[in-house]
């Protein structure tokens, strides 16, 4: 993930920040496990993520404990988006896009209407004022076919943006 001055990632089972500027390198966690799909929250404090055991957890870029926002995330296409709002969006076990308020709460199943089947969500992206999210979305294997989406929260719907696309 990468914010306005330092990029995150995952390094020997970890959570690194560093500055882009190639300096400042920290590990953020060490007692979690593996972790996966950081994304930095709006104003670059906080870097979310999610483990392979299905939490969405928090912790701050300057270092210390990190928090459980919330425990059924999908455990095969991981992957989350921190919005404007002050909400993340991330895939759960039943592979339905969720909201949960970034500093804690009950999670929120989004488009009850927009999956008549069953797709998995490769990618999350927010839109521009927490008006929706960006997705990729594949009805099996995202390596042989998958389409681009766009989720509209006000709607509660998504709609086709680019077949054959992956990763917007």
């Amino acid at each position: 993930a990468i914010s306005a001055d330092r990029i995150a990632f995952i390094y020997a089972n970890d959570l690194w920040t560093c500055a882009l500027d190639g300096g400042n390198v920290r590990r953020l966690t060490s007692d979690v496990g593996v972790e996966s799909s950081p994304v930095f929250s709006p104003d670059g404090r906080w870097v979310g993520y999610l483990t392979l055991d299905g939490r969405l957890r928090k912790v701050p870029v300057e270092g210390g404990g990190s928090i459980t926002l919330a425990t059924v995330g999908n455990t095969g296409y991981m992957t989350g988006a921190w919005l404007d709002d002050g909400t993340i969006v991330y895939v759960d076990r039943q592979q339905r896009m969720v909201r949960v308020p970034a500093d804690g709460g009950p999670s929120v199943a989004m488009g009850k209407r927009a999956w008549s089947t069953r797709v998995n969500i490769a990618t999350l992206q927010p839109l521009p004022g927490s008006r929706g999210v960006l997705y990729s979305a594949c009805p099996g294997n995202c390596g042989i076919e998958s389409a681009v989406w766009a989720f509209d929260f006000a709607a509660d719907s998504g709609r086709l943006l680019v077949a054959n696309a992956i990763g917007a």
